[in-house]
């Protein structure tokens, strides 16, 4: 006999969703229970414990009409309408719509929300008791996912009463079945396996009952009209039984109009009577209307007068054929083997049972260990960047995890190298570039991390952005500094040199590239940025002029981790948002890694991350490492900015000079942040095991394949196909392949399996940002105590976003206080 399999599988469990409203009603206040009445979910606490009756449901899909959105029964359409919703559940059918099944997933999971209700207890606040039972009722009845997950704005719209009455329950609960409803058609019709089906199922089987004259409801004058039904909830159909009850139907045993229905219980739910309307044809009857035909009279049939008799009257030869047949139906010893099987049955699952409880406990122990571990860990950090600032030469010695070589090497302006680097970001740029600061950061570098930019001494910019407006006229075109391939010229040479080509000229026009800078004038470069043996045009304008080419920011932000953080955290960071009103207003810098206001609008508000969020990841990664050596391995970060730069030939060797033969006999782990297709992912190379491991938070074989393809270009060099592939790392990894003796593309690759996964489109860059924190432990790390990474990716936003600002106004303190003893020796 075949093994029996659920053609299609739901999450909707009513009879646990009775079992746990059940024992609610017990903690339930006289004010919760009016509220929930004004909200018109009251009557939920009482649904019908059915059972999943998954055979019948799976018939019932397959006579779904896509077109007329209706269900096709004996070639009879039964139209599935919001009005008989809104009858069916009590819902009223008014208020706003909404679609919310395109948005992103993030919210509590539905299981996280099962386990609240269970907790909750008579001292609970009824605020908090509301809540908890509107979430659990959205999340585990209306709109239960295969993922378990709930999105976030029907977790806000839960928290509020007033919202939540105002939404048209009725309507979104008809149209997201509706759409699973399609989805199932469109697998049946291309006989694929249908899977997961989400949404209110049960609600599909009062909607059979009411229109099926088959079963007898126990409670007819109770509504709305699931509340009929309560009594019927041992109903059950097999495969065989339901595919036979669906397909030989009897035309008086479908129902068009629902039986009893009043234009009183239309109005109570602001339901369309006239929507109830039987099919226009005068054959068919309303069957739960009284006949007029007289009533049919029972029709006696004789049997045959010979029957079977009793066993004690057979022959006895009879006797003994019976009662060995009824030996070999049930033998003694079988019945002994059956029971032995039950027993060890038992037993076995008690063992397993037990087993999983102890794995469970220890998993759980070791959980609260790691958690206590971190938070002192944290601890300890925090007083390290409170207490102390750190030394460039003491952070050169001491270093043990090199990642970056500083280089104080004569470059050009910040600026310009800001708008150049940032036309090679993944994402697509479309802002300003951003204002200048009174020091120039120093390029990344260091045998062990980037150097801040208040450990720097400050640079001249300033005075020759100003020198250069003052030997101009308020308006003028004059030639930038030549690129590195040229002979080097001082601004002032330059400028009188490039006096006569343009006199006469056509003044240059502001255009969006125009930024400001702190002296009140704006560098303009031209349109030519991308060849760097050309010059560049630059422009001063008046201060006015650059007020009105900066992009506004927004002031006040509702962004989705603020929930998530401390209220000293959050003024924070409401006060930050109010400082830098522009969004091209630089907010952190550190080496060449530049971040604007925009740039921590992209963190805070779920956009994808470029690289220069992740060189500041890393940033903050190794001031870890630095603080807390003890847990941490020595390890190589190789920003994917090296090529960007490479390409125009600046800082050739600056993300790669640390990385040498000798560097990487005493370094465990190399990291490689990837970026291909606008997906992140992290590959990293075990030096000692001789492995790669790649992690990928969208789990795709093809990924696979291109960091294969990466480590062959680090071993044997480019083809022109792994050009095209690869044309933005490309430059990196030749360069890295002379630093391996082995031919490291005999080396294993491995995807690290277990990992947390994204379950939208834009959390790949912090996915990678954490991943990179655990690798680098010495510890082996568990990850499936991190399975539920996603659900607090804005809390992990929110706190990387604090973490920048933060770094922010300490470097910007630094500075003011060297400016100040730098004035104070001067005099």
């Amino acid at each position: 006999m075949a093994p029996y399999y659920r053609p299609v599988t739901s999450r909707c469990y009513v009879s646990t969703f009775r079992a746990i409203c059940d024992s609610f009603r017990e903690v339930l206040s006289p004010e919760v229970e009016n509220s929930l009445r004004t909200v018109h979910i009251h009557q939920f606490l009482f649904f019908p414990a059915f059972q999943q009756n998954i055979p019948l449901m799976y018939e019932l899909l397959k006579c779904w009409d896509s077109t007329e959105e209706g269900f096709k029964i004996k070639d009879q359409l039964l139209k599935f309408s919001t009005d008989e919703v809104a009858i069916l559940t009590g819902l009223p059918n008014t208020g706003v719509e909404i679609i919310w099944h395109n948005e992103p997933l993030g919210g509590v999971l539905s299981t996280e929300l099962k386990s609240e209700m269970t907790q909750l207890s008579r001292s609970t606040d009824d605020a908090t008791v509301l809540k908890t039972f509107i979430s659990f009722v959205v999340s585990n009845l209306f709109f239960p996912l295969n993922s378990l997950k709930t999105p976030r704005r029907l977790v806000s719209i839960a928290s509020s009463l007033e919202e939540f009455s105002s939404i048209n329950w009725a309507w979104t609960l008809r149209e997201f079945m509706v759409n699973e409803f399609n989805r199932m058609a469109t697998k049946l019709a291309t006989e694929k396996p249908l899977g997961y089906i989400n949404g209110f199922i049960p609600l599909l089987l009062v909607w059979f009952l009411e229109h099926v004259n088959v079963n007898k409801p126990t409670n007819p004058d109770s509504r709305p009209r699931f509340l009929r039904w309560e009594g019927n909830t041992n109903i059950f159909y097999s495969s065989e039984k339901a595919a036979h009850l669906v397909a030989n139907l009897k035309e008086n045993q479908i129902v068009y109009v629902l039986d009893g229905l009043s234009a009183e219980e239309a109005d109570l739910v602001h339901a369309d009577l006239t929507s109830f309307q039987p099919p226009p044809s005068p054959l068919k009857q309303k069957s739960h209307e009284p006949s007029d035909l007289p009533p049919a009279k029972k029709i006696r049939i004789k049997t045959s007068q010979t029957s079977q008799k009793p066993v004690h009257e057979l022959p006895h030869e009879s006797k003994e054929e019976f009662q060995s047949a009824q030996a070999f139906a049930q033998p003694e010893w079988l019945s002994h083997m059956e029971e032995r099987m039950h027993n060890w049955f038992d037993a076995a699952s008690s063992k397993i049972q037990k087993a999983i409880g102890d794995r469970i406990d220890k998993i759980e122990a070791n959980l609260r260990r790691v958690e206590g571990k971190v938070d002192d860990l944290q601890h300890k950090f925090d007083n390290h960047c409170l207490q102390c600032t750190v030394d460039p030469e003491r952070t050169t010695a001491e270093s043990s995890s090199p990642t970056t070589e500083s280089s104080h090497e004569t470059v050009e302006q910040p600026l310009v190298k800001w708008k150049r680097l940032r036309k090679f970001t993944p994402t697509t740029m479309d802002e300003q570039p951003p204002t200048t600061t009174e020091q120039e950061a120093t390029p990344l570098g260091d045998d062990s991390s980037p150097i801040p930019m208040d450990e720097q001494p400050p640079t001249t910019i300033e005075q020759e952005v100003t020198r250069l407006g003052d030997e101009s006229p308020p308006i003028t075109t004059m030639q930038a500094p030549p690129s590195p391939t040229t002979k080097e010229q001082s601004p002032s040479t330059s400028t009188k040199e490039q006096s006569p080509t343009t006199k006469g000229k056509e003044i240059v026009p502001i255009e969006e590239t125009q930024y400001p800078t702190t002296t009140g004038k704006a560098i303009v470069p031209t349109e030519d940025t991308q060849s760097p043996t050309t010059g560049k045009e630059i422009v001063t304008v008046s201060s006015q002029t650059i007020q009105d080419i900066r992009s506004p920011a927004q002031t006040e932000m509702d962004y989705p981790g603020k929930n998530f953080l401390a209220p000293d955290m959050q003024s924070f960071i409401d006060d930050c948002l109010k400082r830098y009103a522009y969004r091209q207003d630089v907010v952190f810098s550190s080496g060449n890694v530049i971040l604007t206001r925009r740039d921590i609008d992209h963190i805070l508000l779920d956009e994808c991350l470029d690289n220069f969020h992740i060189d500041t990841c890393a940033f903050f990664l190794d001031r870890k490492t630095k603080a807390l050596p003890e847990i941490y391995q020595p390890y190589l970060y190789v920003s994917p900015m090296h090529r960007i730069l490479k390409s125009y030939n600046d800082y050739t060797d600056l993300y790669i000079k640390h990385i040498k033969k000798e560097t990487l006999k005493r370094t465990n782990l190399l990291i490689m942040p990837i970026i291909n297709n606008n997906h992140w992912t992290l590959l990293v190379g075990r030096l000692k095991e001789r492995v790669w491991k790649l992690y990928d938070s969208l789990p795709n074989p093809q990924h696979k394949e291109i960091c294969v393809t990466v480590v062959n270009i680090i071993s044997i060099g480019l083809t022109k196909k792994y050009l095209l592939f690869f044309e933005h790392v490309n430059e990196l990894y030749i360069d890295l392949r002379k630093c391996f003796e082995a031919d490291i593309t005999k080396w294993r690759m491995n995807i690290v399996r277990g990992t947390p996964t994204q379950s939208n489109s834009f959390d790949c860059g912090m996915f990678v940002c954490k991943y990179m924190e655990k690798v680098v432990l010495k510890d082996k790390v568990d990850w499936s105590a991190y399975k539920y990474w996603q659900n607090d990716m804005p809390r992990y936003r929110a706190d990387f976003a604090y973490q920048i600002l933060l770094e922010g106004e300490r470097i910007e303190l630094n500075n003011v206080k060297k400016r100040i003893e730098s004035a104070a020796k001067a005099h």
